[in-house]
């Protein structure tokens, strides 16, 4: 792991969770001096220790779905075996995938569940006719998103903050009412910019202008009219392995129905001021948990802080799934992959 100053870490962290300041708020921020922060960030980016993507509100861009695919296969095959099937499909609603050997988690969005359906048939068929999946197959949580709460989406700044001992507060309240919202409207000529700033998550509005062929200006208002309105947003993603995590888990939780709505409530909190939660997303009856840790004891503490909470309250119906992927053994990653995904959705036929 490259060696990182306390500057360095600060400033880190400040770009996870502040991702849209520029160098001069920054420096107001952390009372690091501007020339400072600015070498700081070269050294970040020199060393390839975040990369930066434009996410998009999925509900705001249409989609009603999100699910969940995690599972494991066949011990005696292998990744390699899988692959040449894996790559012929072609379905751009996966933004998020893991896949070992052994195991695989993966997180995507869709307009409706017959889409979903066409991915999970294909894949089952393809899979299945291999030999590839054991009995139990591969488990599917859906959340359909306007009753569903997510409340972390690739959010890596409580990870940082704990990693890094920075100084502050570390509880956190959460709104926990489920709140939909309805698409927003946009032009076909807004639906491409939005689609090329996904795509082009670095480019400026030069640079995107001349992707789409439209003015500096026109960019420039439909860029501010998507921030504005929360279509989209910009994270910085950490590179967990240069930062030596070895271990990435998924945790799917079923609760208990007749467990009340305060105990639910403090429940949440508890389980997300835990800093090692990068995305959690929850239904009535159940959520699921995508986490980081540096190594096995750090997993088992607060996996174990967190059923034993669950436990005792009688929130769970029973002990939850947890499927753990060592950071080594990960042969396919993919991550904050939103482009293929809106260009469906928006029904864009040219490419940028």
């Amino acid at each position: 792991m490259i060696k990182l100053t306390d500057n360095d870490k600060l400033l880190f962290y400040s770009l996870v969770k502040w991702p849209n300041l520029n160098d001069t708020e920054l420096s107001k921020k952390t009372k690091i001096k501007r020339s400072t922060i600015t070498a700081i960030r070269s050294k970040l980016e020199k060393n390839k220790l975040y990369t930066t993507i434009k996410a998009p509100d999925l509900e705001k861009i249409g989609c009603e779905l999100l699910t969940v695919r995690y599972g494991s296969f066949d011990p005696l095959t292998t990744y390699e075996m899988r692959e040449k099937y894996a790559s012929t499909q072609k379905f751009p609603e996966v933004f998020f995938k893991r896949s070992s050997d052994k195991n695989r988690i993966a997180l995507s969005a869709a307009t409706n569940f017959t889409e979903v359906r066409k991915y999970i048939d294909y894949s089952n068929k393809v899979y299945g006719e291999q030999g590839f999946l054991p009995e139990e197959g591969i488990t599917h949580v859906f959340f359909p998103l306007g009753v569903s709460k997510i409340f972390r989406f690739y959010d890596y700044a409580p990870l940082l903050k704990q990693q890094f001992n920075i100084p502050g507060e570390n509880r956190l309240e959460f709104n926990t009412e489920f709140a939909e919202s309805e698409p927003a409207s946009l032009t076909d000529n807004e639906k491409l910019v939005f689609y090329a700033i996904v795509k082009y998550p670095d480019f400026n509005d030069n640079e995107i202008a001349k992707k789409v062929s439209m003015t500096r200006q026109y960019v420039s208002n439909a860029r501010k009219k998507f921030e504005y309105g929360g279509l989209i947003k910009t994270i910085n993603v950490p590179n967990l392995a240069a930062l030596d995590f070895q271990m990435l888990v998924l945790t799917h939780v079923m609760v208990n129905p007749k467990s009340s709505l305060s105990a639910r409530r403090h429940g949440i909190e508890k389980v997300l001021n835990q800093g090692a939660h990068i995305f959690d997303i929850a239904g009535n009856l159940e959520f699921v948990l995508i986490s980081a840790f540096k190594d096995y004891p750090d997993f088992d503490k607060i996996h174990d802080d967190m059923v034993n909470y669950y436990t005792e309250h009688d929130l769970i119906l029973k002990n939850p799934v947890t499927k753990i992927m060592l950071s080594n053994d990960i042969k396919l990653s993919i991550d904050g992959r939103f482009s293929p995904l809106v260009k469906k959705v928006f029904g864009i036929q040219k490419e940028v």
